[in-house]
């Protein structure tokens, strides 16, 4: 798997970024798959996460999905400020090679930072943090994403290697103060814990910037080894990954698999319970009045039937109940890293998932609707 590495320098212009991220993407050719910094499109600054956002379908967006489509490739979209009513997030959008979103990740930690003599940064004054593990599928197999101060939580990134991940990509802009102390520490810390590949792309460095980025974007394979490693300059770089050597380190010190889970155990957490609701009929007499190839999100889905909170309980449903008489069809999936975490389950483990939630099946393995009740 080839991946680019797109260093580049951001500017004030949203529009003029989106450009020329595009243009550097076309002219580094022969990838399978490309990745964009932390805030590629907007300057990293509190003051102008709000003014430069975008919600879900915006115009940067939709520049990454056509040029993914374009060039026939995976595009992680670095970062950018993502709009959802009063609240703005730093979110990372994965795409397909036909365009077609994979995965919405919101960074989870948000970089709240006060070091003596050093960086003082406090993301939380503007930014709400998100909520969830974020991994996708691609023909190479499953790959995780995370953003910046993620990375510095092993328990995040090995949640990502737990559902399958072989690399985890990380958009990022350390600074001046943590970068030259922990940046290529924790990539390779990160890798050789996880035994997979780490990924972090920066912003090319600007002194003149509120927020100066570190840059030296870099790649590491899973024995902890600097695949490349930039300076601070705007710059293009090429990984080669190599699933096989993956394996072998695996299979040569087996770290994952030689986990005592009979003495400590690391799980993902699921949102607390609200009492049982109505039924799966009553929900999909609403799934029923969508047009027919409406293209809607889990968490759209979610608000349209009154429980916002509740998105990716609503995607497992969405993504595996099967009834004749439900048109499940009617609902396009545009949240893959929804349905891809779901679908990484055996089908036996998604029905007992579906169970706890308080979905009936029939002897023959479809939902009974008139039984269900919905307990997200």
């Amino acid at each position: 798997m080839r991946i680019a590495l797109i260093q580049m320098s951001v500017t004030d212009n949203k529009m003029e970024n989106i450009r020329r991220a595009c243009a550097k993407i076309r002219e580094a050719q022969g990838m399978d798959l490309a990745v964009l910094p932390e805030m590629f499109c907007c300057p990293y600054d509190n003051a102008c996460f709000r003014a430069y956002g975008e919600p879900d379908g915006g115009e940067a967006q939709t520049a990454l999905s056509a040029l993914a489509a374009e060039l026939g490739i995976y595009l992680v979209g670095g970062s950018l400020p993502e709009l959802d009513e009063d609240r703005v997030y730093n979110t990372c959008y994965v795409f397909g090679r036909r365009g077609e979103r994979l995965a919405k990740h919101r960074k989870a930690h948000l970089f709240d930072i006060d070091i003596a003599g050093g960086q003082r940064f406090m993301e939380s004054e503007t930014l709400s943090p998100g909520g969830a593990v974020t991994t996708f599928e691609t023909e190479f197999g499953t790959m995780g994403v995370c953003i910046c101060f993620d990375l510095r939580f092993e328990e995040l990134a090995r949640c990502m290697c737990l559902r399958g991940a072989r690399c985890i990509f990380v958009p990022a802009a350390f600074n001046d103060t943590t970068g030259p102390a922990h940046w290529e520490l924790l990539f390779r810390q990160r890798a050789v814990d996880n035994q997979c590949f780490t990924v972090g792309v920066s912003p090319a460095r600007d002194e003149r910037a509120s927020y100066a980025a570190y840059g030296n974007s870099i790649a590491v394979d899973p024995w902890g080894t600097v695949l490349c490693r930039a300076g601070a300059e705007e710059v293009t770089l090429f990984a080669d990954l190599d699933f096989d050597r993956l394996e072998a380190v695996r299979q040569q010190l087996p770290i994952l698999s030689a986990r005592r889970t009979d003495l400590y155990e690391l799980r993902e957490v699921l949102p607390e319970k609200p009492a049982a609701g109505g039924t799966f009929a009553a929900i999909y007499d609403i799934v029923r009045q969508i047009p027919s190839g409406k293209v809607m999100t889990y968490g759209q889905i979610a608000r349209m039937i009154g429980m916002p909170n509740f998105s990716i309980t609503v995607g497992n449903a969405m993504a595996s109940c099967r009834d004749e008489s439900v048109p499940c069809h009617r609902v396009v999936d545009r949240n893959g890293g929804t349905k891809a975490a779901f679908d990484t389950y055996a089908p036996g483990t998604q029905r007992a998932l579906l169970e706890a939630e308080g979905v009936s099946f029939r002897l023959n393995g479809t939902v009974d609707l008139a039984a269900c009740r919905w307990n997200p």
